[in-house]
């Protein structure tokens, strides 16, 4: 089956990172909140793109 499963932003930080150590595992919240914000902008890039694609 393809990737059709739903990820976590979490999820998808310990899979790019790898085994961290349980000190360092704050660091997988830190990535993971980088990941929302920049997943937000593209949605909004999106929308402002469209936006002015129909105003045009």
């Amino acid at each position: 089956m393809l990737f059709l499963d739903i990820v976590t932003f979490k999820e998808l930080a310990i899979m790019i990172i790898g085994d961290l150590s349980p000190s360092m595992s704050f660091l997988y919240d830190i990535v993971a909140v980088v990941f929302a914000f920049l997943f937000l902008m593209v949605v909004y890039s999106f929308f402002m793109f469209f936006k002015k694609l129909l105003r045009w």
